[in-house]
């Protein structure tokens, strides 16, 4: 039937069609791919030109030891202009000015954009004072300095500090901060948010710490507990977690936060995955703070959130090590409301688990979106499905397309510069009239559930696809350049 005739004579069914076309799901983008067989990809990095930073335990197959870092192209290969000799990285990744910040284990270090490492940051174990222990998480400011957790030891008896030091600030060029006291507790503290500035109840500039202690300056503290901007304890925040390992901080504008990763409320035996508190830390009684996940890794059963990321008013994505959320199957990855319901985007998604050294691996770590528009997730894991398509050859790092048409984070797609389709709407052949042309150019086009219907390499700037055996709907035209989307446009078939 002419759906332009079926819109017309059926508007309420239309109306159903064009609410559905509008909550398309996250469709893995198989022109992306990383050959990494093993281990994990900690932290990503989206650059401007399609490129990306990646952190980690890197295994390439190419290479006889792993790395702690790579840049990829825009295919998912490793670009080999990026620096390939020492290249201390391995955890977070943080831009800054021209460059980027990584955790290495033990400390931080501060990068060029080429992935040489910054000669005005020196390694912090050359500070006459300051040495390392065991690395935690690291804050940067925007003039460059750095708040790191951990367990570190401070020498410096002209100043009052000698022993064991949890947060500790560091200048702009890698040296200990002696204008900034540092702070104690009896147990090392990892993960730390900070809450932004305009953040509502003047909390701005403060954060939230995860520790493993029970104390924190000699007072007694919870796992997730709250600091000013000097480091003194915040006693106006109350998280009552007693045991756990927290993966993920996310707050809100108005002090709220989320919390992820996998542990127990004082007083109660449940383990929990995520929470959402109110500003002084008490959960949310307008959330689900007891959402049902299960893991059914063999060598991991604990289920555990690794990441939190609001991608569109009332939505959230939680990345993890899970199986089940809620008794639906959710693999690696889900997506609640903002009441903490199970929502149907991911539905049938799923990462593929894989062995190595014993150890079975299949989660996803990271979630964030693009410069362009489409979605990377990472972790470990070999495979991915959409619920649509499974690529069995994903690796480590994975690319999603359709967030912007259909989780209203960016407009319903349309034309970018540089594509024309004509005519449009059209019933047997579509014409791309191209502003510029390169070797290698393809014309990809998506159906309405964000699946590969056709795919052609483009022969000019003018170029004539033949779409009579498409079935009548709404389509994506993708146009494809080295494997990455430089133009759009929707595509009516008829």
């Amino acid at each position: 039937m002419n759906i332009l005739r079926w819109i017309i004579a059926c508007p309420a069914s239309a109306a159903l069609w064009i609410a559905s076309w509008a909550q398309l799901p996250l469709s893995v983008d198989t022109t992306f791919r990383v050959d990494l067989p093993a281990q994990n990809a900690f932290s990503v990095w989206s650059l401007e030109d399609g490129r990306l930073v990646i952190s980690g335990n890197l295994e390439f197959p190419d290479l006889p030891n792993p790395r702690s870092g790579a840049r990829l192209l825009p295919n998912g290969e490793r670009d080999l202009t990026f620096n390939q000799g020492f290249l201390p990285m391995g955890g977070k990744i943080t831009p800054w000015q021209n460059g980027y910040y990584s955790g290495n284990g033990p400390g931080v270090r501060r990068f060029l954009f080429d992935g040489q490492l910054d000669p005005d940051f020196i390694l912090q174990n050359d500070d006459p004072y300051f040495s390392s222990l065991q690395g935690g998480d690291y804050h940067v400011y925007p003039d460059g300095r750095v708040l790191m957790t951990g367990l570190h030891t401070i020498d410096a008896a002209h100043l009052g500090w000698q022993g064991a030091y949890n947060l500790i600030w560091f200048t702009s060029t890698g040296y200990l901060d002696t204008t900034r006291t540092p702070r104690s507790g009896n147990g090392i503290n990892w993960a730390i948010k900070e809450y932004p500035e305009g953040t509502a109840g003047d909390l701005g500039g403060r954060f939230l710490v995860h520790t493993w202690g029970t104390t924190y300056e000699g007072q007694p503290v919870d796992k997730v507990f709250r600091i000013h901007a000097d480091g003194s304890l915040d006693d106006s925040f109350n998280s009552n977690i007693e045991w756990g390992y927290i993966q993920a901080l996310e707050i809100l504008p108005d002090g709220r936060a989320y919390i992820g990763g996998t542990f127990r409320m004082s007083g109660d035996n449940d383990t929990l995955q995520v929470i959402r508190v109110m500003p002084d830390g008490n959960l949310d009684p307008t959330f689900n703070n007891a959402i049902d996940m299960v893991s059914l890794n063999p060598t991991s059963l604990d289920a555990k959130v690794l990441c939190i990321y609001p991608i569109a008013p009332g939505l959230i994505v939680l990345g993890g090590r899970f199986n089940e959320v809620e008794q639906q199957p959710r693999k690696g990855i889900c997506m609640i409301d903002t009441l903490g319901n199970l929502v149907s985007y991911f539905d049938g998604a799923a990462t593929g688990d894989y062995t190595h050294f014993g150890l079975v691996y299949g989660s996803v770590a990271g979630f964030t979106q693009a410069p362009d528009g489409s979605y990377y997730l990472w972790g470990a894991y070999h495979g991915y499905s959409d619920g649509t398509t499974n690529d069995t050859l994903q690796r480590m790092v994975t690319r999603l397309f359709g967030g912007e048409i259909g989780l209203g984070v960016r407009p319903t797609a349309q034309p970018l510069p540089g594509m024309r389709l004509y005519p449009n709407p059209t019933s047997t052949q579509l014409t791309l009239e191209l502003d510029a042309f390169s070797p290698g150019t393809e014309l990809l086009l998506r159906d309405g559930l964000g699946k590969a219907v056709l795919r052609q390499r483009i022969g000019g700037h003018y170029h004539t696809v033949q779409v009579g055996t498409l079935p009548s709907g709404c389509y994506i035209a993708e146009l494809l350049a080295n494997g990455r989307r430089v133009a759009q446009q929707k595509l009516l078939v008829q």
